[in-house]
């Protein structure tokens, strides 16, 4: 997996790797134990490879699948390995630099610090996208 990373690097791919998709697989009833197993075992090479995309410039995105959330999905990628900062970015700066997106800026305020906890982003003091306010 560390040559597909070095890959992506070099052609200038994005990464999102869908954390709270791929937990949810592990509690599922019809998994059978080596299917388990393998799942763990991809889990572990996720958490190994995370930080080295960081440093190879390789955008990881924050994203969801049929379940789990954006906060979620940011407090999965810290404890697997990235920065606060970094997962912050996951679901902030990178996907607008990665996909070009020119929006107005959106403000969200928090009553502590999400580079501290990322838990906190599910917790939005105040949210303002494009200069309307959402909450």
């Amino acid at each position: 997996m560390e040559r597909a990373i070095r890959d992506m690097a070099g052609r200038g791919t994005a990464w999102t790797p869908t954390l709270g998709a791929l937990l949810a697989l592990l509690d599922a009833p019809d998994m059978t134990p080596r299917r388990r197993r393998r799942l763990r075992e991809s889990l572990a090479q996720v958490t190994e490879l995370l930080p080295l995309a960081v440093r190879l410039g390789v955008p990881v995105l924050a994203g969801t699948d049929v379940t789990g959330s954006i906060p979620g999905e940011v407090a999965l990628l810290a404890q697997m390995g990235l920065e606060p900062q970094d997962a912050l970015a996951a679901a902030s700066t990178w996907p607008r630099r990665f996909l070009g997106a020119a929006a107005a800026a959106d403000i969200v305020t928090y009553h502590n610090d999400p580079r501290e906890d990322p838990g906190q982003l599910a917790h939005p003091a105040a949210v303002v996208a494009g200069g309307s306010r959402l909450r």
